[in-house]
């Protein structure tokens, strides 16, 4: 009885075994497909990307060359004569003179002390549209 038994399983699985092996044969090949197919896709995804960011670096280039074009003129007129450094430092010293002046010094105390005007309510400002003032309140 077990050697008919053992008989029947050894006959079984050779008789299974070949339908096993193409089955597994078949999904080995279709996960090689699918790999290759994901490959190729994946590829396919960063030429694209690569097309698209040299397309925007060629358009900033442009930006870039049509701005340059565009502010020419005004550099030139602007870059007509280079500047000394004697000149630069006689600027400022003039703009320090101006800064340490007594007129500066009293204008800032000036602002300094000023205070609100009483007949402004100090929590309501004023706007002005074309059809009047309208008041806020904060």
């Amino acid at each position: 009885m077990i050697k008919k038994s053992l008989s029947k399983i050894i006959l079984l699985s050779l008789l299974t075994t070949p339908i096993t092996l193409a089955f597994a044969y078949d999904a080995a090949s279709e996960g090689h497909r699918m790999s290759q197919r994901f490959v190729e896709q994946q590829r396919l995804q960063n030429q694209r990307e690569r097309e698209i960011q040299a397309q925007r670096e060629r358009e900033r280039q442009q930006r870039a060359i049509q701005t340059q074009r565009q502010f020419e003129p005004s550099r030139q007129q602007y870059n007509t004569r280079p500047v000394s450094e004697a000149e630069i430092r006689k600027d400022l010293n003039d703009l320090a003179d101006f800064i340490n002046s007594d007129e500066t010094r009293e204008s800032i105390e000036y602002m300094k002390n000023m205070k609100p005007d009483p007949a402004v309510e100090s929590n309501r400002r004023s706007y002005e549209y074309a059809e009047g003032f309208f008041y806020s309140d904060e």
